[in-house]
């Protein structure tokens, strides 16, 4: 939101979302504790933080050069959920030397590094 919307928004938003995400993750927890283990909230946390940037990215330019770099990083996000959804699978598949769950953390830190290197590029776009 900093980067496309304005600081204010992005500053203001960004604690509201950090503590929906940890109760999102506590209420999992609580509902494992009461033999439910529902990951709605979660889940919810995590598909609608996705279509938020990408309707962020889509709909406002970015203030930096390189901000399109966060559609690779979408869909690094993509595979590696994918992964994680086929866990069973891949570890069938591998024999059993590596696991959905594994290639999703792996890709995801490979994301985490794509973000890295955008930001490290990145500079400021001159307006008109």
């Amino acid at each position: 939101m900093v980067e496309r919307l304005s600081r204010t928004a992005g500053l203001w938003a960004l604690p509201l979302l950090v503590v929906l995400a940890v109760l999102s993750v506590l209420y999992w927890y609580w509902t494992e504790q009461q033999g439910a283990g529902s990951l709605n909230f979660y889940i919810v946390m995590q598909f609608y933080s996705i279509l938020l940037i990408v309707w962020i990215s889509l709909r406002f330019p970015s203030r930096y050069t390189h901000g399109n770099g966060i559609y690779q990083i979408i869909a690094l996000y993509a595979v590696a959920k994918v992964f994680e959804m086929l866990n069973a699978q891949i570890f069938a598949w591998t024999n059993g030397w590596i696991s959905g769950h594994t290639l999703k953390h792996l890709i995801a830190a490979y994301a985490a590094y794509g973000i890295v290197q955008i930001l490290r590029k990145r500079e400021a776009v001159k307006r008109c």
